[in-house]
Formats: C-alpha cells, sequence, structure tokens
C-alpha cells in the first residue's frame, strides 16, 4: 500500500475523472452504498471515507481493479 503522508502537501491523490475509465465505481475498495472508499491510505489522506463525488466521477491514485 502506498503511504498518502510521503506524497507532497499540494499533491492531490483523488480527483474528478471522466465517466467511462478508471473510477471509484470499477474499484475493489468501493463500499457497499457505492458512496465510501474502504481504502485506509484513502481514508488518512481525505480524513474519511466519504467519497468526494460520484464513484463513475472520481479515482484516486489507490485505485485497484
Amino acid at each position: 500500500m502506498v503511504d498518502p503522508a510521503l506524497y507532497p502537501k499540494d499533491h492531490q491523490l483523488g480527483m474528478i475523472v471522466p465517466k467511462g475509465g478508471s473510477s471509484c465505481s470499477k474499484c475493489e475498495y468501493l463500499g457497499s452504498g457505492g458512496k465510501t472508499c474502504l481504502n485506509p491510505g484513502f481514508i488518512k489522506w481525505n480524513g474519511g471515507g466519504k467519497l468526494p463525488a460520484a464513484a463513475d466521477s472520481y479515482c484516486c491514485d489507490l485505485y485497484e481493479s
């Protein structure tokens, strides 16, 4: 697992992405309700598991298919 604490402060671990490509909706860490991420690294970086955007429009560096 990548430790997000090691990224520079201006690095955005997650961001809005175009629909149809890699996204939280296709990630193994997506929570059962489709609105949360269960990856501990994302939770640490984001301050919680709630996704900041719709799962089909958001992705982070910790994506796993």
